[in-house]
């Protein structure tokens, strides 16, 4: 799938990435050869393929990253690296005991290949077979889960219904694991040892036999593999009990025709592992006439000519639908007969419940027929991951028409979300037109079928009459209150902005009078969620009328049951209360009865945003508007945005730094430097300050930033920065 003419100029403009805080990363010389991954293997059909590139190069950057080097770095490891050392060096201890084993030439040729493997290129791969099986496993799953909640019977009932059509998904699909390797001789005479090694050490052990006859290998023009074959004539029937043997012959009949084979082995200098419903896939393997790096899809990874690739995947727009469908699918149905397999045990009257039965299934069917409705226009999703100085960029493109997500410049709320937050979480949103229908929907039909259930299986006759009055009563208040939610709340907030913030800038020096004294302030979590506001009026007239309808549902309730309620009682309304240019809504006794100063649970009312959240300190500084300084670089004023989100995980580190001192301090009776244990296996226990220095390291966990674009044509792009500290 090609890109039209200015998304190209759009991508080629925001390929190179970077953050403002952070390092730029260096301009991207010429592409890794894409000829020479798995997917010049892979058919153009996978429904899915993931791999990892230059696995040697990752290896050397995991090696000399700043976490590791500030781990390296830390004494107490420095130490028992010294002491592990001696051990190898000396034959002594289980670390002796693993340089013996590891000197053995049998287990230095397993040492070698399993080297090679993690040395250059791993991947994973499905067939298009997955696609049929995803979908037919969930869907005969959910049909197992309605049956069984009507009871034993109801489920040997359906196994004795149950067709060969019934289960013609029901397989096992075509997935490979393959290695590239270079040593290609070596590798073929460890599956030759592996062959003889089972043959011999198996050819004296009976139950061994069946296994070892259908053990096959194949030799072909580049390569060799070994299969085992399992099928139905393998299990011992004769050894099962009489009800085992009933439900194996019936399980034959239905699956007469299915298989499981096993294979490894060699091609094209690729070791591989495959797992199918068929035999010779490893001979198959790159056979194809047309391969994944033929896909339109992948045209967005050539264009961008990532140097230093790391990882690439795929998944076919086949898949990203059987996904949804499998999931999606029949969805209120499954829910419905699951209920009813439930209900059906408590009624008197099987006529009626049929009856009502029918009206469940004609309900579900309709709303059913609304999520299909809302079934995206499904294409294929291409990510892939390069190195950068200091860290990772990756990028997604996900072909499939977004109906959830819409794009703002920028998101507004970014800008309410304090200039520096530990994390963050932010979308602009929509609801395709089949959600409120949905909604509207269950609002009419829920309550009838609520009072129904009641009535039929409420034994009591004063706790049915009970029930059903209060279902009658409550029901239009309920309605009443996700009324004023979606036609007076949603649109009072306008662009359907929310953003979710994590910080940890309130600091507290005690719990409370009863609780052992701090031995320094600890940071609290804060969160918050912040929401757009086009109508500040329109906004707070929607939560005085959700007020009055609780006081209606008090009143429901008062009328149900008289001593549930005092007299007169109303829900209490909260303290406005002007905080600079926004309105605190809160209940002080609340805050009063939590012994934690600067806690206070409230939603403030801003300009053009509310902020909900239970910290003082963040609530203000949320709304009021400031400039959030880590962002991205590409994230300019004018640019398409969806949604974003960023984490500081060097800050989280050092946030929660003090809560481990501090648990370490009464860990150790409040000496830091003492073991906080006794020596075992001749290495010493870490002090708290080992444990401290470690956790210091983390710090270098550094940062991480992405963003969601949605395209001209509905389709998404994720692009992602992470950098070490």
């Amino acid at each position: 799938m090609l890109l039209h003419a200015s998304r190209k100029r759009l991508f080629l403009s925001t390929v190179l990435l970077g953050v403002v805080v952070f390092s730029p990363p260096a301009v991207l010389p010429a592409a890794d050869d894409l000829n020479a991954t798995a997917l010049a293997l892979v058919p153009e059909d996978a429904a899915f393929m993931s791999t990892s590139v230059n696995l040697g190069d990752q290896w050397r950057e995991i090696a000399d990253s700043r976490l590791i080097r500030r781990i390296r770095s830390v004494p107490y490891v420095q130490q028992v690296a010294v002491l592990l050392r001696a051990q190898w060096e000396a034959g002594e201890g289980q670390v002796g005991q693993a340089r013996a084993m590891l000197q053995n030439p049998n287990v230095q040729g397993v040492v070698k290949l399993l080297t090679e493997m993690m040395g250059d290129e791993m991947f994973i791969y499905g067939d298009q077979d997955w696609c049929g099986a995803i979908e037919g496993l969930v869907q005969f799953q959910r049909r197992v889960n309605a049956t069984m909640s009507q009871g034993p019977e109801a489920m040997e009932s359906l196994l004795q219904e149950l067709t060969p059509a019934d289960v013609a998904n029901l397989y096992v699909p075509t997935t490979v694991i393959g290695f590239r390797i270079q040593d290609d001789n070596h590798a073929r005479n460890q599956l030759d040892a592996l062959e003889g090694i089972l043959r011999l050490g198996l050819r004296d052990v009976p139950q061994a036999q069946p296994f070892l006859d259908q053990l096959k290998r194949t030799d072909f023009a580049d390569g060799q593999s070994l299969a085992l074959k399992l099928d139905w004539s393998m299990v011992p029937a004769a050894d099962l009990g009489d009800e085992q043997r009933a439900a194996f012959e019936r399980a034959r009949e239905l699956l007469s025709d299915r298989q499981l084979t096993i294979e490894v082995g060699m091609k094209s200098k690729v070791l591989m592992v495959a797992v199918s419903g068929r035999s010779g896939v490893i001979a198959e393997m790159g056979s194809a006439p047309k391969k994944l790096i033929d896909h339109p899809a992948l045209d967005v990874l050539k264009q961008a000519a990532p140097d230093r690739l790391r990882g690439i995947s795929f998944a076919s727009e086949e898949m990203s639908e059987a996904t949804w469908m499998a999931n999606a699918s029949s969805y209120f149905q499954n829910i419905a007969a699951q209920f009813s397999g439930a209900a059906m045990k408590e009624f008197d009257s099987e006529e009626e419940f049929e009856e009502w039965e029918s009206q469940i299934e004609r309900d579900a069917t309709w709303l059913d027929q609304k999520v299909l409705e809302m079934k995206p226009d499904f294409g294929p999703v291409v990510g892939w991951t390069h190195a950068i100085d200091g860290g990772y960029q990756s990028f997604v493109y996900n072909f499939t028409k977004d109906h959830w997500l819409k794009n703002a410049a920028p998101l507004h709320v970014l800008n309410h979300a304090g200039q520096n937050p530990v994390a963050l979480l932010a979308v602009k949103y929509q609801y395709p037109r089949q959600f409120r229908q949905i909604i509207d929907y269950l609002l009419e039909k829920a309550p009838e079928h609520i009072g129904r259930f009641v009535r039929l299986a409420e034994r009591d006759p004063d706790s049915r009459r009970q029930a059903v009055k209060a279902v009658r009563l409550g029901a239009p208040v309920i309605k009443d209150a996700i009324e004023v939610c979606l036609d007076k709340l949603a649109p009072a907030m306008g662009s359907n902005e929310t953003m979710l913030v994590f910080d940890a800038d309130w600091l507290i020096s005690d719990f409370g009078p009863s609780a052992p004294p701090l031995p320094k302030p600890l940071p609290v979590p804060e969160v918050a969620v912040v929401c757009s506001v086009a109508d500040r009026a329109g906004f707070q007239t929607a939560m005085d009328e959700l007020f009055d309808v609780l006081d209606r549902l008090v009143d429901v309730v008062r009328e149900v049951d008289p001593s549930a309620v005092p007299a007169g009682y109303t829900i209490p309304r909260p303290t406005a209360e002007e905080v600079g240019r926004a309105t605190r809504y809160s209940y002080p006794q609340i805050a009063q009865s939590v012994p934690l100063p600067g806690f206070n649970p409230q939603y403030s009312l801003g300009q053009d945003v509310v902020a909900f959240g239970y910290s003082d300190r963040q609530i203000r500084e949320l709304v009021e508007e400031q400039k959030l300084v880590n962002r991205p670089a590409w994230l300019t004023p004018d640019f398409p945005l969806a949604g974003m989100c960023y984490a500081d995980w060097a800050e989280k580190v050092r946030v929660f730094r003090a809560w481990v001192e501090t648990g370490l301090m009464f860990a150790s009776g409040g000496e830091l430097d003492r073991p906080l244990g006794p020596a075992t296996g001749g290495f010493p226990t870490p002090t708290g300050n080992d444990v401290l220095q470690l956790w210091d390291s983390l710090t270098a966990l550094g940062k991480f930033a992405a963003t969601t674009q949605v395209q001209d044509d509905g389709s998404t792009v994720s692009r992602s920065v992470w950098l070490g500290e």
